[in-house]
């Protein structure tokens, strides 16, 4: 799970929830039960849907995949085993289309209604609460600007290992894979590129 599954669950959960937190990465799930206490993490797999959806009030789709093949689907006959009245929350809608029946919505328009479950696909949900999201943001990605500013690129990166997969141009020469492959163009390793042995 990343930061935006991770924040449903602990919302959900804040409010009495009972979250069952489906992961495609099982490598971190003892990482996901330490940060995310009293959520059930197990491994996703299309059985462990089929067993939860029946008896789930919310789905929150919260999958990463933009450029890259999606790992998962969840069909028409999946969701209609959520009762009526169900809402899906898509939050990926405009990165992937894991959930088929799932179409962006806008703040205007949020929901709508298909055979009987509520569909709510609003793209960039930060945005709806922009000074907020501002100071999360820049309180997040000050300390990489300040980094960036003071030393040259190879030095940023080896001090802040974490701004290496934001890194997708350098020099012009395409450095993130999945752009790459996306666009069917030469992918360069930025190690190679600035001699990095991280």
């Amino acid at each position: 799970a990343g930061t935006v599954g991770r924040t449903a669950a602990r919302t959900a959960l804040s409010i009495g929830a009972q979250v069952n937190l489906l992961t495609l990465k099982p490598e971190k799930m003892e990482g996901l039960q330490k940060d995310i206490p009293g959520a059930v993490i197990e491994a996703f797999s299309e059985e462990k849907l089929k067993e939860l959806l029946p008896e789930s009030d919310v789905l929150i789709v919260a999958v990463y995949s933009l450029n890259q093949e999606c790992e998962i689907s969840i069909n028409k006959e999946l969701i209609g085993l959520m009762s009526k009245g169900s809402v899906v929350m898509d939050i990926s809608v405009e990165q992937s289309d894991v959930v088929q029946t799932s179409h962006v919505t806008s703040p205007e328009q949020p929901s709508y209604l298909l055979d009987g479950i509520v569909y709510y696909g609003v793209p960039n949900i930060a945005a709806l609460v922009p000074l907020t999201a501002s100071r999360v943001i820049t309180k997040r990605v000050l300390p990489f600007i300040k980094v960036l500013a003071q030393k040259s690129l190879k030095e940023a990166l080896i001090e802040q290992p974490g701004l290496i997969p934001a890194l997708n141009i350098y020099k012009g020469k395409i450095t993130n894979r999945h752009y790459a492959e996306y666009f069917d163009l030469e992918f360069y390793n930025i190690f190679e590129l600035l001699e990095l042995n991280l």
